[in-house]
């Protein structure tokens, strides 16, 4: 990464951007180019599994998998809005030598039942550059309030959902 730095540097680029966050009303200052950079990499060795909604953990050798209890797909194919379900393949495939396949599953689940909540109250959102506060807010609520899990539960989930849109965030840049 030091080396990467220097080169930004050296070719004049800056190393840091500041851009409206997805939850805050504040900028936020973050380095995109690593983002970027891995992005187009990933999208570059992974390309025919950037088009499947069914990723098999087999396919990435980095990934932790517990050998008791092994998961053998992530399914994607639940998320309907086809942005969002893009999205959160490439995020998905970013963190794979990060987190291990189980964790990865939790992530997903918790999109879904973002997924499914912002399919029924607001048709119109398609990816997370649509997603705004105040649906993350009426989401909690809804969480909180109508949904019957317990507080550790719906805690867990809103903190899996705000794991990944914030990946998303950065993967996609100062567009979102």
């Amino acid at each position: 990464m030091t080396k990467y730095k220097s080169y930004l540097l050296l070719k004049g680029k800056p190393l840091f951007y500041e851009h409206d966050h997805f939850l805050k009303e504040e900028k936020t200052i973050y380095m995109p180019h690593g983002y970027y950079f891995l992005r187009r990499f990933l999208r570059f060795v992974y390309k025919e599994k950037i088009d499947e909604d069914i990723l098999y953990t087999e396919d990435f050798p980095d990934m932790y998998n517990n050998p008791t209890n092994p998961i053998k797909y992530l399914n994607l194919s639940n998320i309907k809005q086809k942005g969002l379900r893009n999205e959160m393949k490439e995020a998905i495939i970013f963190l794979t030598s990060y987190n291990a396949a189980s964790t990865l599953k939790s992530y997903i689940n918790s999109v879904n039942r973002f997924s499914k909540y912002i399919r029924n109250k607001f048709p119109e959102i398609d990816s997370c550059a649509d997603i705004k506060k105040k649906h993350i807010s009426e989401y909690v609520l809804y969480m909180k309030i109508e949904s019957g899990y317990k507080a550790r539960t719906y805690c867990s989930m809103i903190n899996d959902l705000k794991r990944m849109l914030t990946e998303i965030s950065m993967i996609y840049g100062s567009g979102r």
